[in-house]
């Protein structure tokens, strides 16, 4: 049985599945952000981006920084 999968209304026999990806380590730059999308969106699998949270700061040291969290649902058919 599937747990954590939700149906997909409308589309029989595909599901979805929520994933949260956090970076909160006051290390990552607006750049590889970016790169990081730019991967997800071009993936062979379909996922999609539901929610974004980013908070920007800048360490003791002056270098600037985002932290984030990402939404993202993955999408996968029964025969998967």
């Amino acid at each position: 049985p599937i747990t954590q999968a939700q149906p997909v209304e409308g589309i029989a026999g595909v599901y979805k599945v929520p994933i949260v990806i956090e970076s909160t380590k006051n290390s990552n730059g607006y750049s590889n952000f970016i790169n990081f999308l730019s991967k997800l969106e071009n993936n062979r699998r379909t996922a999609h981006v539901e929610k974004v949270s980013i908070t920007a700061g800048r360490t003791q040291a002056g270098q600037e920084y985002i932290n984030f969290t990402l939404t993202v649902n993955i999408f996968v058919d029964r025969k998967s």
